[in-house]
């Protein structure tokens, strides 16, 4: 008589205890946490890029202008039309209502209601524009017109002290800053700076207080 013998065979798990899940989680929740600061930084960083490159092309469109008109720049308005009308034809890419789709709006971190006219990225320095009335800051050589209507306020960097250091175009709320202290129109909008570019068209980040010296008086 023959007897069948049984064997045990022990359990194959398949999957994950319980234990080993969450041990996998937090390993995974402690690499996102070290990660995503980076992440963001890169971010940020590309942001900050994309907004100085839209504001640089901005200032080459000035300054493709003033090639134009005995190198005049343009600091507000001209013949009562307003700097951004005036580099409109200097301005690479097609443009459309408002100004859409152009650098004069290419920060990244600017929000604007799509319907305002006058809602753009950058403003320029209008301290540039004024050799009088009253001012103090008697940066340059007016070319003509009436200093109270703001009309032909071109000036023309050559006669610019500190153009290192002297604001040209930065980030602001509005299509100009500066006209007298104090200045209120600069936005701060990188990581606790704003963008600005200098007369001689190199651009940089500055605080708020270095670029509100950087638009009055530079050092």
């Amino acid at each position: 008589m023959h007897h069948t013998s049984f064997k045990c065979k022990p359990l194959i798990h398949n999957g994950f205890t319980l234990i080993e899940l969450l041990v996998v989680i937090s390993i995974i929740a402690v690499l996102a946490g070290l990660l995503l600061p980076g992440v963001n930084l890169v971010r940020a960083n590309a942001k900050t890029s994309k907004c100085a490159n839209a504001q640089r092309q901005v200032v080459l469109a000035c300054y493709g202008y003033a090639n134009d008109q005995a190198g005049g720049l343009p600091a507000t308005r001209v013949n009562n039309m307003y700097w951004y009308e005036l580099i409109e034809d200097y301005l690479e890419g097609k443009k459309s209502s408002y100004y859409q789709g152009t650098v004069i709006r290419g920060c990244p971190e600017f929000t604007f209601d799509l319907a305002d006219t006058t809602a753009f990225s950058y403003g320029t320095n209008t301290f540039l524009a004024y050799g009088g009335g009253g001012n103090s800051n008697n940066l340059h050589n007016r070319i003509g017109g009436s200093f109270g209507a703001l009309n032909f306020t071109e000036f023309n960097a050559g006669t610019v002290t500190k153009q290192t250091s002297r604001v040209y175009f930065a980030d602001t709320d509005a299509f100009w800053t500066g006209s007298s202290p104090p200045v209120t129109d600069l936005e701060v909008r990188h990581r606790g700076k704003l963008v600005v570019t200098f007369v001689d068209g190199h651009g940089g980040r500055q605080t708020l207080a270095e670029a509100t010296a950087g638009v009055v008086s530079p050092p």
